[in-house]
């Protein structure tokens, strides 16, 4: 809980300097002659990276965040048609697909009976459910041999081909803690663009 709460905290405090950060900066340096400058556009990318395996392992994190994410995300894209959300972690998807992708959506989200599958299916072909980078797993930075990066990438993508029809072609590599010089190259050969 108090892990958590610190997060949060963190998190907030992190987005109140950067939106200050932003005010101060138009108040300060732009010039008030210029109409282009009076107004301030904030871009916020709704994601979430679920690393399986650095706190605890994959199934804890998958049964104890993951498989919420999923579902609220999902039902939350299913209720506003102005949302989208970007997910880039293969092996999560996957495992939440083949436990519960054939269970229905609960009807008070769209009135129909869709499965959890079609839903995600539906909402990747209107671009709302967009993937990136498209790894089983975000590949380490810092160590990794080529080869297991590629390896994983590989899994990954055709993962999606096969359940999607289709692979990513953007790359956000959310967690890198530095770069690897290969790593542009190898996206690139999975189709990022």
């Amino acid at each position: 809980m108090q892990l958590k709460l610190t997060q949060t905290l963190r998190n907030g405090a992190l987005i109140f300097l950067l939106v200050n950060i932003a005010l101060y900066w138009r108040w300060v340096f732009l010039p008030v002659s210029n109409p282009a400058f009076h107004s301030i556009h904030v871009f916020v990318v709704p994601h979430s990276h679920c690393d399986p395996g650095w706190k605890r392992n994959w199934e804890q994190y998958y049964h104890e965040n993951v498989r919420d994410i999923l579902r609220n995300v999902v039902q939350s894209l299913l209720i506003d048609n102005r949302r989208k959300f970007s997910w880039a972690d293969i092996s999560f998807l996957a495992m939440w697909l083949a436990l519960e992708g054939d269970q229905l959506v609960p009807l008070s989200v769209n009135n129909t009976s869709m499965s959890w599958r079609s839903a995600v299916r539906s909402l990747i072909k209107e671009g709302r459910f967009e993937i990136v980078h498209g790894g089983w797993v975000q590949h380490d930075e810092a160590l990794v041999p080529l080869e297991s990066a590629l390896a994983q990438l590989e899994l990954g993508v055709d993962y999606l081909t096969s359940a999607f029809g289709s692979a990513p072609d953007t790359a956000w590599q959310l967690d890198s803690f530095g770069h690897s010089p290969f790593t542009p190259a190898l996206l690139r050969r999975v189709g990022a663009r």
